[in-house]
């Protein structure tokens, strides 16, 4: 604001998007996006107790993974998990 006579009273940021070149391609993905919500249910629970009530064969994931939430995950890794579910 200081760049103008008066001074106005917005503050303003310039933002770049910079396109992505090659995205990932996420199968049968309307599905995968709603799989992504019910692991994001609650997000202090585990992902174990969001997926809980739904179809999907807990047994294909290990221990260590069903007891982390889903907020510590990275998108890498749930990609791998929606693998496993689809197979």
């Amino acid at each position: 604001p200081e760049a103008f006579t008066p001074p106005p009273n917005v503050f303003s940021r310039l933002l770049y998007l910079k396109p992505i070149l090659n995205p990932v391609v996420i199968p049968e993905e309307d599905k995968f996006w709603k799989f992504l919500q019910l692991c994001f249910k609650s997000p202090r629970q585990t992902l174990r107790n969001n997926l809980r009530t739904t179809h999907y064969e807990m047994s294909l994931l290990e221990p260590s993974l069903l007891a982390m939430r889903s907020q510590q995950l990275d998108f890498a890794t749930f990609l791998a998990i929606w693998d496993k579910f689809r197979s």
